[in-house]
């Protein structure tokens, strides 16, 4: 009875409740219809656009295809080779500086037009490499049998183990004088042959001065034991790997052997593959007291205007200075016509570009 009279006497209270939640039902009813409408709307705009810019970005994408492999045929890159001056210190290195410089010279007014049509922003940075392969604490002989300029050759009598273990080798080059490598993480030895028998030659922790460590070989496979007799012949992979590229040499200076220190680029310069008239000498002058005035003549007498001559005497450049000095290399090759086809490739990329 309580429950009918209460009923009675607030029933237009229970009316409207019950058509405020069909009201708010309604609404929640209608947006949600609402809300899917405009998601299929947005997906078919974008499924549209996509439709449309894909064609764009195959298009952008086959004109980058086009554009690397031309730079490629042109100069597939540039090779830095040194000592620690090259490798580079705190304030960076000339080949990051380089690097970057190339970059905006040839590529950067075209790295928005890819973005937008092929998202390959990234990418273009990657166009035409250079390589560092300095590494500190190197002598002009390691820097030189790195890079396949001479025969690495077994300094006494190695006997190649029948396991994989990596066992103690003494190499010398082919004037006899001992190597003694440095560790550096950007360049590798690769593979490595003895007579034959593959594996890879690796630097322990075993340090002579905290800079040079000793160098073992590891065969890739076991096998029967071997002894190879002094003057054998090493071959490393790492040796061929960049001699297609463009060489930027920077070396200490030896004022006391002017004439091997000239001889020693030119035997670098003669182990090349391909480009031979492109290249660039850096030379650093030293103290005034060690300045020799015959020093740079010989060297230009020599290398003509592949020759960079840094007065600087600091053993570490500042930012600015590495800058200005990779600025002056890539003038230097620029005028020797190394970026020419690179050039004329970016031009008809970039007139493509603007077709789509």
């Amino acid at each position: 009875m309580m429950g009918k009279d209460w009923l009675r006497y607030n029933k237009p209270f229970v009316v409207e409740v019950a058509l405020l939640l069909a009201l708010l039902l309604a609404l929640f009813v209608y947006s949600g219809v609402r809300k899917n409408i405009r998601y299929s709307r947005w997906e078919e705009e974008i499924r549209l656009e996509e439709e449309e810019r894909s064609p764009r970005r195959e298009k952008g994408e086959s004109i980058y295809e086009v554009l690397q492999a031309s730079v490629k045929n042109s100069v597939p890159g540039i090779v830095c080779l040194g000592d620690e001056s090259m490798a580079g210190g705190f304030y960076g290195s000339l080949t990051q500086c380089l690097k970057e410089i190339i970059t905006d010279k040839l590529f950067v007014d075209m790295s928005r037009d890819f973005y937008r049509h092929a998202n390959l922003y990234n990418t273009i940075n990657g166009l035409f490499p250079v390589v560092n392969m300095a590494v500190i604490g190197e002598s002009r002989a390691e820097i030189m049998v790195r890079y396949g300029a001479g025969q690495i050759r077994l300094a006494e009598d190695f006997t190649i183990s029948s396991k994989t273990d990596p066992t103690p080798i003494s190499l010398a080059d082919e004037r006899g004088e001992l190597l003694y490598f440095s560790r550096q993480r950007y360049v590798r030895f690769g593979q490595a042959q003895i007579l034959g028998i593959v594996g890879h030659l690796y630097l322990s922790d075993v340090a002579y001065d905290g800079v040079h460590y000793q160098l073992s070989f590891g065969r890739s496979r076991g096998g029967e034991s071997l002894v190879v007799p002094k003057g054998s012949p090493v071959l490393i992979e790492g040796a061929q790997a960049n001699q297609d590229y463009v060489p930027v040499i920077w070396m200490a200076f030896d004022p006391e052997n002017a004439s091997g220190y000239i001889q020693d680029i030119k035997d670098i310069l003669a182990s090349r593959q391909s480009n031979p008239d492109l290249y660039a000498v850096i030379c650093q002058r030293g103290e005034e007291e060690e300045r020799d005035e015959t020093i740079p003549e010989a060297m230009k007498a020599e290398f003509g205007n592949h020759l960079i001559v840094l007065e600087s005497s600091q053993e570490e450049l500042k930012k600015s200075d590495i800058r200005k000095l990779a600025s002056r290399v890539y003038e230097c090759l620029r005028q020797q016509g190394c970026f020419d086809e690179a050039a004329k490739a970016v031009d008809t990329a970039r007139d493509a570009l603007k077709a789509i």
